[in-house]
Order: C-alpha cells, then structure tokens, then sequence
C-alpha cells in the first residue's frame, strides 16, 4: 500500500522549511547575516509576523542567532541528535515560563473581581502573546513549588520566566525571581516594588493614573479634594498614586488634603457586610463632609470602595456626585454592589491589565533577540481615564434606603 505524506501548508510551516533547507543545503552558510525580515516575507510570499515568528523558533532552537543591534546570522548547519534530546532542547527553548499565584478563589468572590481579576487578565494577556509568536506557556503555581523543581526550572533552560504582581510583590516570589535571574534565566516581572532588580520589569504607571483623576476634579471645579483608601500609606502604589494627586493639585495652586486611611472589614459580597463598610467609611468622612468648609470631591482607592463612599455620602446627607463628586480606579465601577447602592464613580481608571502581559511577552523575546542592553530594563504602562456613564440621579430619600439596608 502506497502512502502519501502531505506536508503541512501553512505559511508558518511552510516558511520554517523552506529556511531549515536553505541552513541545511548551505544556502545561508554558518555566519551568514540573514536578510532583513521584511525582504525574507516577500521573497516567501508570507506576511511579517509569520517570519518573525518562525525566527524566534530557530534563534530558541540555536540555529540562528540575533545580532547586536538588528538582523540575524546563522550559527551553524542542522546537527542530528537523538529524538528525546532535540525534544526536550527544543521544547523548553520555545517554552515561556509563568509564575502564577492567582487566587484559587471561585469566579463570583469579591477577590476575583479586583485583585485577582486583574492578575487573570495579565497572565490571559500572556498567554495570548506567547502564542501569537508560537512559543508555548509552562504555568507554574509558586506556593507548591519545591526546591528540587526550582533546580529543574533552571537546569530546562526556558526562553525566559514571566511573573505578574502577585508573584513579584510577595517576599518568597521575589527571591525566587532573584534566583532565576541569577541562575543564568531571562525574567521579566510586573509589580509595584521600588527597587532594581536584576531583572527587566513592566510596570503600572499609578502616579499618571491618580493624576489624570485629580487633573478631572479640578476641570469640573473641585478644590477640595480628599484621598481615601484601606491600603496602608506606605505601600510603593499608594505613594505613587499620592504623587500624582499631589502633582495635579499643586499645579492647580490647590493645597493637598492629607490621604485618609480607613481600616474597614474585608469584602464579603453580602448586603450586610455592605451597610457595615458604608458606616465604617461615614465615620472616617464625617468630619471632612461635614466641615464648616468640607470636601468637594473624594478619590476612592478603587471602585469597590467607590461604592461604599457613595453610599458614605447619603448616610451623611449628601449628594453623590453633585454635592460631592466621587471617583474610583480600575475601571471595575459596574460591581454586584451596585445592587445597594445605584450611584456611580464620576470617573475610574483602566489599568490596561492585557498590554501589561502583551508588553511582559514583548520585552522578553526583545531580551531574546539581544536588543537590549545589558542592564535589566524597564517599561512603564500608561492608564487610561474611563468616564463612566452615569444614570439619572435617583432622590437621595430614595437611594439612601438602598445604602443604608441591613443596618
């Protein structure tokens, strides 16, 4: 019986052969600079992206490799080696590693739709990123890590390691991150910790976030303006977020109100535990609502503490939003809570989780490709100031019987 073997046609298949043949007929000789990728998709009939792509999977592979500066020269002709030691070089070599420690929390907790939100929407990111340039995603859940595993991490030689905040703002990940680093691995990392690592790092721009916020304020004509939040002062993000309020503030000649910091109950998403932070949060806004000379806008930590002042406001017989404008942060104003409370933040910001993990994805294969220096990079993402849209303005008779239930 005759059998036919058909060679897979796809562009990103096709091109990997056609420059594997080239490498192994000496076409393109050991130490040949390889054409631009622009010249080598039009002389393919391919588009860009796919031969770029299949160049990553050769540089992994070692049969190619990035000249300082731009372009690529080939290291060498195609040498055959056992089946089990080219899988296991090839595949750790196409293969990203990501540093995980999102919570194992079920999908309606009220941790997932803020902190642990946003580390899936990273690491999702990622993973469509790493795809995109055909490598593989290896995820690995830090807190179960071993030592002997951490050794393996190391001796497989991946392309690189990726860690969003959770991993890298805890102490335990970042002495691994260290590690990796030190044991010869690329990694690069998000967070919020000041420091210089040797590492690259993507960050969160959070003093541009805070003062597109208080910039907002200001437009529509506040001067009084208050910072709130449970997060303690001293935390790197919540410095950073004073800064640009302060920075907004002083510009506008407004001197900066001092940065309320209120210990509330956990979240629990039930409407009791609701009614109990919105009487903890009126009680650290009484005497700055209720002042001969008192707020005239409040910047919430995030938007589920938006929601809690919001209903602050009514407790204390305010307005939300126009006796007392009222702004929160990233962007996740359409909460369960608003079933309590039908007022919304003026304005949030989008911390554009998805470019975070895009550009984690990006900057490791620009490490890879030896673009960069030598010094441990970093990249800064820029928020986004979402308007959010408001409904009609309910009485404040009628909404304060939602914000104060179960009290």
């Amino acid at each position: 019986m005759t059998q036919t073997v058909i060679a897979n046609q796809a562009p990103s298949a096709r091109v990997d052969r056609e420059i594997r043949q080239w490498i192994h007929d000496g076409k393109c000789a050991p130490g040949q600079r390889l054409a631009s990728e622009m010249d080598l998709a039009a002389s393919l009939a391919a588009s860009r992206g796919t031969v770029r792509a299949v160049l990553l999977r050769l540089q992994a592979e070692g049969l190619i490799e990035a000249l300082p500066g731009r372009g690529r020269k080939v290291r060498g002709r195609i040498v055959a080696t056992t089946p089990f030691k080219t899988h296991g070089t090839v595949l750790m070599a196409r293969t990203i590693v990501m540093l995980t420690h999102a919570p194992s929390l079920p999908p309606g907790h009220p941790e997932m739709q803020s902190g642990g939100r946003a580390e899936l929407a990273v690491e999702a990111a990622i993973a469509d990123a790493a795809q995109a340039v055909s490598m593989h995603l290896l995820a690995i859940h830090t807190p179960t890590l071993s030592e002997p595993e951490i050794k393996q991490v190391i001796v497989g030689r991946p392309l690189g390691v990726l860690a969003a905040s959770a991993v890298a703002d805890s102490d335990a990940g970042w002495k691994l991150l260290h590690r990796l680093a030190t044991g010869g691995l690329r990694v690069v990392a998000a967070g919020n910790r000041e420091a210089s690592p040797p590492f690259d790092r993507v960050l969160r721009d959070h003093e541009e976030g805070a003062y597109l916020l208080a910039c907002l304020l200001i437009e529509r004509g506040c001067r009084r303006i208050l910072e709130i939040g449970s997060a303690p002062d001293d935390l790197p993000w919540v410095a950073r977020r004073t800064a640009g309020y302060k920075r907004a503030l002083q510009e506008a000649d407004i001197t900066p109100l001092p940065r309320v910091h209120g210990i509330v109950v956990s979240r629990d998403g039930t409407r009791e535990n609701f009614a109990t932070r919105v009487r903890q949060f009126a009680g650290f806004l009484a005497e700055h609502l209720l002042a001969a000379n008192p707020v005239d806008a409040v910047m919430a930590q995030n938007d589920w503490d938006a929601s809690v002042v919001l209903g602050a406001c009514r407790v204390l017989g305010k307005r939300p939003n126009q006796d007392v404008l009222v702004v929160g942060y990233d962007d996740w104003w359409n909460t369960p809570e608003r079933e309590w409370e039908p007022a919304r933040p003026l304005a949030t910001v989008e911390k554009r989780n998805a470019a975070l993990g895009e550009e984690m994805v990006r900057l490791l294969i620009a490490r890879c490709e030896g673009q960069l220096p030598s010094e441990a990079q970093c990249r800064i993402i820029k928020p986004r100031l979402v308007i959010v849209p408001q409904p009609d303005q309910p009485t404040l008779a009628a909404a304060s019987a939602g914000s104060a239930a179960g009290q």
